[in-house]
């Protein structure tokens, strides 16, 4: 019995049920009522074995070809918004014609010239990215018109990407996994705990110093620390050298009868 019928595109007739980008997803299904229920009762079952929490209030349905009460009627019951086609999906619109690799390419003189334009100015992290994209572009093969676009990936001979293929390159660029990798992940803590402790070792945490250099908040927000407002809110600050943190810590050395030298860093903490 299918549960959710998945959708099928393309000449080749793929078949998709869900589309993934680090904490993006996108579900398919039909319009009925059968598949948005079982979709709520999947989403459910994930929050009570993982421990996390899905925020339906940032979650959006959209309908192809749907009566708008119907489309209200599926968004009250997954307690989201609704909207319909084209929106966006990480900046890029869905349910447009978003054109082919040929209409951001020209040649002049035997030069190529490729026209990227963005709907909103970039950060300075963009900025640079940006940069090396056409630096790339620049040196990459001619473009020839008379060829439809196709994505192919290079790190395997067959062109597919796969998790393993990823898991290779990445070993061959930056070597085997560490093995504070292994301590972070592999322990019996709740996910989330794991997670934050891999978001502190990467030094990923959101504190308000990361936020200002990534451009979330102004260059005249303030990032002081939130426990002793002394110093700026950094990961090390934070979880190590802050007062009252460094309290807590000698309140849980204490408890463990042990004595420590304060490190440095978190890497050297984990």
């Amino acid at each position: 019995m299918v549960l959710i019928k998945e959708v099928v595109i393309g000449s080749n007739e793929l078949t998709i049920t869900h589309l993934q980008f680090a904490d993006d997803t996108i579900l398919f299904c039909e319009a009925k009522w059968l598949e948005v229920v079982t979709i709520k009762r999947i989403l459910r079952c994930f929050e009570i074995l993982s421990g996390l929490k899905i925020n339906y209030h940032k979650s959006v349905i959209a309908g192809i070809g749907v009566k708008e009460v119907m489309l209200q009627s599926f968004a009250s019951r997954l307690n989201c918004a609704h909207q319909r086609l084209p929106f966006k999906y990480l900046g890029v619109p869905l349910g447009a014609n978003p054109g082919v690799v040929i209409d951001f390419y020209n040649r002049r003189g035997g030069i190529q010239v490729w026209n990227l334009e963005f709907r909103r100015p970039l950060l300075a992290w963009e900025e640079e990215e940006v940069c090396r994209l056409h630096s790339f572009l620049i040196n990459a093969s001619e473009m020839r018109a008379t060829k439809p676009d196709v994505w192919k990936w290079k790190a395997d001979p067959s062109g597919v990407v796969s998790v393993a293929s990823v898991y290779k390159r990445y070993e061959f660029f930056l070597g085997s996994v560490r093995k504070m990798a292994v301590v972070v992940w592999n322990n019996c803590a709740p996910p989330k705990v794991k997670f934050f402790g891999w978001l502190a070792w990467q030094g990923n945490v959101k504190t308000s110093s990361f936020l200002q250099r990534i451009g979330i908040l102004d260059a005249s927000a303030i990032v002081g620390c939130v426990f002793c407002e002394n110093e700026v809110e950094s990961v090390n600050h934070i979880l190590l050298f802050c007062p009252f943190v460094w309290l807590l810590w000698s309140h849980i050395m204490k408890w463990w009868v042990s004595q420590w030298a304060m490190p440095n860093t978190m890497e050297g903490l984990l």
